[in-house]
């Protein structure tokens, strides 16, 4: 394309595409302003995310039936560690990826419900033992007072703790 329009037109196609991608996929969509720009971002992560996130399950499928069958190498029990961690991690990412595409259009839901904080806190350390784990950091919980109730999307907020715990040992060195 050529010419005065082709910015125009560029964009137009663009939003042909995208509604032609977001239609088939059975996703409402609107395109205006901002609110376009935030579309195409917003779609465009979430298709790059369930493209991503399709070749993990034949490969956690593996990573199980290799644990089914065990192993007597401590180094390919390693390694199979590892690959299962990574997977975790990546299907985590992915998952956050997703969200922002929905944030983006709108389309992020909360459920809040009453929940323990002992709760939420025991998964986020959970989801986050491995990175703490393979970094050699130490963790301990103490005084976790199992009577605080919140109303609270319980997955959202343990996604919450769960990142401050990450980046704390992300940026934390080693042992």
């Amino acid at each position: 394309l050529t010419g005065a329009g082709q910015s125009h037109r560029r964009v137009s196609l663009t939003y042909y595409f995208l509604s032609l991608c977001l239609g088939g996929a059975g996703i409402a969509y609107t395109f205006s302003g901002d609110h376009a720009r935030l579309a195409i971002i917003g779609a465009s992560l979430a298709l790059l995310a369930h493209e991503l996130r399709n070749p993990l399950a034949p490969i956690r499928t593996s990573m199980g039936v290799m644990r089914a069958r065990g192993t007597a190498d401590p180094a390919l029990a390693r390694c199979r560690d590892i690959v299962e961690r990574q997977v975790g991690q990546m299907s985590r990412l992915l998952d956050d990826l997703l969200d922002v595409s929905r944030l983006s259009l709108g389309k992020l839901t909360l459920r809040p419900a009453a929940v323990r904080l002992a709760d939420i806190l025991e998964t986020a350390v959970e989801t986050a033992r491995p990175i703490i784990d393979d970094r050699r950091h130490e963790l301990h919980v103490h005084g976790s007072d199992r009577s605080i109730v919140l109303e609270a999307d319980k997955a959202r907020l343990t996604q919450v703790f769960a990142n401050l715990l990450n980046n704390a040992v992300k940026y934390t060195e080693r042992g």
